[in-house]
């Protein structure tokens, strides 16, 4: 099976997986990291696990996509867009 998740879907896995780690739920794709939050680059770097673990599944695998990548990020969008352009089908299906 194809992978199939939209951006919305994605979006959703990644705002929630930030609001839990930062506490805060009132943390939307609009939130900018430092601005908004006070996270530097290292902090966004502790993001990329918990949410791939979430994309990660039986049809959707994160692929060319690290945790460095995530340090220039500057509002939650941006992890949005990183991790919707990163989904593959799952052995190439």
């Amino acid at each position: 099976m194809a992978c199939q998740k939209t951006r919305k879907e994605v979006a959703d896995v990644v705002v929630r997986a930030i609001r839990e780690i930062e506490k805060n739920e009132n943390i939307t794709e609009e939130t900018r990291f430092w601005d908004d939050l006070g996270v530097d680059q290292e902090t966004r770097r502790g993001y990329f696990r918990p949410i791939r673990k979430q994309l990660d599944d039986n049809d959707c695998v994160v692929s060319g996509l690290a945790a460095g990548d995530l340090e220039k990020c500057v509002a939650v969008k941006d992890v949005v867009d990183k991790f919707s352009k990163s989904l593959r089908p799952r052995g190439g299906r």
